[in-house]
């Protein structure tokens, strides 16, 4: 009777897009940096406001762990930290 009631509630949830999809999850991501189709650099969106310091929420593809010492061979699929992307701690 649980499960079918926490089933029922995730059903409701995917419904009203507060649920990813299989794969995917909502990641906050403050900046974004937009190239061009050659990759010449255009600008730097911010997606910060004044309740939500840590960005806009995006959804997205499901972050790989990150850990030891061969950690920085991992990158996520489109999106990652500004140290990774720019090679900038």
């Amino acid at each position: 009777m649980i499960l079918k009631a926490l089933y029922d509630y995730y059903q409701a949830m995917a419904k009203l897009g507060k649920v990813a999809p299989s794969g995917m999850e909502w990641k906050a991501i403050p900046f974004i940096i937009v190239i061009d189709e050659d990759g010449t650099f255009r600008r730097v969106i911010d997606t910060r406001d004044k309740e939500n310091k840590q960005g806009r929420e995006y959804l997205v593809a499901k972050a790989k762990g990150r850990s030891g010492s061969k950690s920085y061979a991992i990158s996520q699929i489109l999106w990652d930290h500004s140290g990774y992307v720019l090679g900038i701690p």
